[in-house]
């Protein structure tokens, strides 16, 4: 495990947008806190309901969340990018994790112990109300993919998902919209609440309805 003193990744974790209020004292005494631990691809860095007591920032690689049912189902809940974070609920109370974190390229996860972040959200409304958007936006998509589970159709849920990947996966590429598609099948049924023969289906009726079009090496063209 490694400091800030050491970094050579192309995000602080001071830098971030959820910091900009604090003054350099407050970054300095963030900076003074932070441990970086670095990954290899498959490495895990919680189990599901292993205790997290940090607030932890993506400063370089990808990580995935998923969660594996009892019978044996495994649903992908999110990708997380360089500047993301995770653990924002351990700053209000001890937390078991509720879904597995796993490396899926190369990267660096940068961690700071809740107490700091605590007495940095007593003495900073602005860092306090900046962590409160971003746990009311997590809940509103959350919300947002239960609606659709229960009311639209698969092609739409499915459609809706792989723009939401192209956001972190998606390049243009001569005016065409790719998307480098980092899931399995399976890992979008579990994602979508459906079975991976209804996604396999799916995907040939959107492309035979001209809305993707499915390439080599995992691609997606989206219209």
């Amino acid at each position: 495990m490694e400091n800030c003193s050491t970094c050579k990744a192309p995000l602080c974790i001071s830098h971030l947008s959820l910091f900009g209020n604090l003054s350099v004292r407050q970054r300095n005494l963030i900076i003074a806190n932070v441990v970086r631990i670095p990954f290899k691809k498959g490495e895990i860095f919680l189990h599901e309901q292993d205790p997290l007591s940090s607030f932890v920032v993506i400063n370089r690689g990808r990580f995935k969340a998923y969660s594996d049912s009892e019978d044996g189902h495994r649903r992908v809940l999110n990708f997380y990018r360089v500047g993301d974070f995770f653990g924002e609920t351990s700053l209000f109370k001890p937390m078991n994790i509720q879904y597995t974190i796993e490396c899926v390229e190369d990267g660096n996860l940068c961690t700071i112990p809740a107490y700091v972040m605590q007495d940095l959200v007593k003495k900073e409304p602005d860092l306090a109300l900046s962590l409160l958007s971003s746990l009311s936006s997590r809940v509103e998509s959350l919300e947002l993919e239960l609606k659709r589970v229960h009311v639209e159709r698969l092609d739409h849920r499915l459609y809706a998902l792989l723009e939401s990947l192209e956001v972190d996966y998606g390049e243009i590429r001569n005016t065409q919209r790719i998307v480098r598609n980092p899931l399995s099948q399976e890992e979008m049924a579990n994602r979508l609440g459906s079975s991976r023969e209804a996604v396999s289906r799916s995907l040939k009726k959107m492309e035979l309805s001209k809305k993707i079009k499915c390439l080599p090496h995992k691609e997606i063209l989206i219209y």
